[in-house]
């Protein structure tokens, strides 16, 4: 990306948009299928030579490629789950493993050094920020920290059933109610998936959408387990890795973050005979 493209200053500096103009979100649209496209490979590996390079190479690059888009958080949440779905697969011995994990870290090492950008998105803003005593203490600057003092004051004002579906922005964007709550920070939503749920629906709706969502994923937990369809794995850790507390994130119910979420909670059951909704015995 650039700071400028044709005179115009663009919003998110040299963060990298691809063909998603100037909305950096590249970095979740990778996030949404990274895990099912290791599921695929997995699925279809071959223990030969030729089978094991070209795996590694295509991994590679889907986590190179994560890398650069500069988005810190989808980048985190991508290599847990990575390191989670390492541990997943049976046929990989493991001491094997864990030169793979050091083969990673150390590729992502090399690519962090060598490029100034990639090093102060994740060494001098994150890093930094935590070793350096000095940086922790203006940790109340952080933006990231305001937006989600925010949503909490949203949260505590309305507590039981929150301020209605997208309406954080309508709450904390209104002069009158941010003359009296000085944390309002005016934006779309918090910018992390448990702040928003609590601001939007309050405790009650928090509750109920989550127990949802987690009993119909964990209920199929021993049924993954058994029958190591890698697919479906995929799937599954990509549905808990957006539920990782702290770290920001996009809006969980807009229309692009909600189509990603839904299309691997619906493979997740599809692809599978087992849990397929269509078959009988589930």
């Amino acid at each position: 990306g650039k700071i400028e493209i044709d005179g115009v200053v663009q919003p998110n500096g040299d963060r990298v948009m691809s063909f998603f103009k100037d909305e950096p979100v590249s970095g979740a649209f990778i996030f949404g299928f990274i895990f099912l496209l290791i599921g695929f490979v997995l699925s279809n590996f071959k223990k030969d030579i030729f089978s094991i390079f070209l795996s590694f190479l295509i991994l590679t690059i889907f986590l190179v490629g994560i890398l650069i888009t500069g988005e810190r958080s989808n980048t985190i949440k991508v290599f847990v789950g990575c390191f989670i779905f390492l541990f997943f697969i049976d046929f990989i011995k493991l001491r094997t493993k864990i030169i793979i994990i050091f083969l990673f870290l150390g590729i992502f090492s090399i690519i962090i050094s060598s490029s100034d950008y990639i090093k102060m998105r994740y060494v001098g803003q994150v890093y930094n920020q935590i070793v350096d005593k000095e940086a922790r203490s203006k940790l109340s600057d952080n933006l990231y920290i305001q937006l989600y003092k925010s949503g909490y004051t949203v949260f505590k004002n309305n507590p039981l059933f929150g301020v209605g579906n997208k309406n954080y922005r309508v709450e904390t964007c209104d002069n009158e109610k941010k003359n009296i709550n000085k944390n309002y920070y005016c934006t779309t939503h918090p910018h992390q998936i448990y702040f928003e749920l609590l601001s939007e629906h309050g405790i009650i709706g928090f509750l109920i959408i989550l127990s949802i969502i987690f009993f119909l994923t964990f209920r199929l937990l021993k049924k993954i387990l058994l029958s190591k369809n890698y697919i479906q794995v995929g799937a599954f850790i990509y549905i808990l890795s957006n539920f990782i507390p702290i770290l920001p994130s996009g809006s969980f119910l807009s229309d692009f973050n909600l189509t990603l979420f839904m299309l691997n909670f619906s493979i997740m059951y599809a692809i599978n005979k087992e849990t397929n909704v269509f078959n009988k015995n589930i």
